[in-house]
């Protein structure tokens, strides 16, 4: 990601970082839009997030597709699926840089005490397994957006507060 992608998208963010505020940016996707209402159903789940947590999430979710591959590996075993296999040990790298960067802050260690310099390493890591992950939609023949989109309605649907046990009725 180069420097001037960095300050974009942070500057993009901080347009409507008052998570409360009505002036959310729409894009294409509405991606901006559905970041905010992530955040909004985050913290009326599991309150205050950190760094930490949302590291050791991307590492869950990029550990079940590496499962996932993994057991299409022992079934299909075909060279053809190269190219999948890749893309799933990039993208375990790649959750290995945002887990390392998130440790390292929460640690306040190699850091320097400078939280830009933090998030221009996590903005970085972090695009990478979108550019990965995209590749490997397209792979599977995927619409990145749509399933981005579906999976997040669906996962707001929950409410952990009030259906502790399953987040939907129990």
């Amino acid at each position: 990601m180069s420097k001037q992608a960095f300050i974009k998208a942070r500057e993009a963010f901080n347009e409507y970082a008052a998570l409360d505020g009505n002036r959310v940016p729409h894009t294409d996707v509405e991606m901006s839009a559905l970041q905010v209402r992530l955040a909004r159903w985050g913290a009326h789940n599991f309150g205050a997030q950190t760094t930490s947590q949302m590291a050791l999430g991307i590492a869950e979710e990029i550990g079940e597709l590496a499962e996932a591959q993994f057991a299409q590996m022992l079934q299909e075993m075909r060279e053809q699926n190269a190219p999948t296999r890749i893309l799933t040990l990039a993208l375990a790298a790649y959750a290995g840089s945002v887990a390392h960067n998130a440790l390292k802050a929460d640690q306040r260690i190699r850091t320097d005490g400078d939280v830009e310099k933090f998030r221009e390493k996590m903005a970085d890591a972090i695009a990478d397994q979108a550019v990965f992950t995209m590749q490997l939609c397209t792979l599977m023949r995927l619409d990145y957006g749509t399933i981005l989109e579906e999976t997040a309605e669906h996962v707001m649907l929950r409410d952990w507060k009030q259906f502790p046990k399953n987040g939907r009725n129990e």
